[in-house]
């Protein structure tokens, strides 16, 4: 049971970033971006629902240190993290609905800030913008020692390390969000 439409390609950008196309090449783009952790699989639920491919051709990427996406390392800065995933709308003609969870946020606001001509609008879920807000809790304190890197899974270190660097890297990049001009809707609930 699930959608008819097969997965049309699993490809690499130039700088290695996995993503996975679904559906009609002449639809309108629907980026997805994972949080933290969180992996393309996390779009599983919208991708069996039939009804989106009539609207949309989806494009599911994995983030810079998670699963397939190379290099095999977390990357800790959000434009960095933005530039790299942007790389996957270089052939698209029409501008995308950026869609995210959690970390990927930050990430889908600032897409429409460096990138106001390849994103149509932006959708946050639960993310997280604020660095005054950021809360790291005591886990990830002794997690972020390095035995750990080799005891738990990458995508959870990938986290980790993220979480340990959030309030930095988004007070990097809060200059940059008066500059969105597409629609943008954050829900947190």
């Amino acid at each position: 049971k699930g959608v008819s439409t097969p997965i049309n390609k699993i490809a690499y950008t130039s700088s290695g970033v996995r993503y996975l196309t679904i559906g009609d090449e002449d639809k309108k783009p629907l980026l997805l971006v994972h949080g933290a952790p969180g992996g393309a699989y996390d779009w599983i639920g919208l991708a069996k629902q039939e009804a989106i491919y009539e609207k949309y051709k989806l494009i599911i990427v994995e983030r810079p240190g998670y699963f397939g996406t190379k290099p095999r390392k977390a990357e800790r800065s959000i434009l960095v993290q933005t530039q790299r995933i942007l790389e996957v709308l270089e052939e698209e003609t029409q501008a995308a609905v950026i869609m995210v969870h959690s970390y990927g946020g930050p990430i889908a606001v600032l897409a429409g800030a460096l990138a106001p001509e390849k994103i149509d609008h932006v959708i946050g879920l639960s993310g997280q913008y604020d660095p005054s807000n950021e809360i790291v809790m005591g886990i990830s304190r002794w997690v972020n020692f390095k035995i750990f890197r080799y005891l738990i899974p990458r995508y959870i270190w990938a986290a980790n390390v993220e979480k340990m660097s959030h309030a930095a890297a988004l007070e990097a990049i809060v200059a940059y969000y008066p500059k969105v001009k597409s629609p943008v809707i954050l829900i947190h609930g």
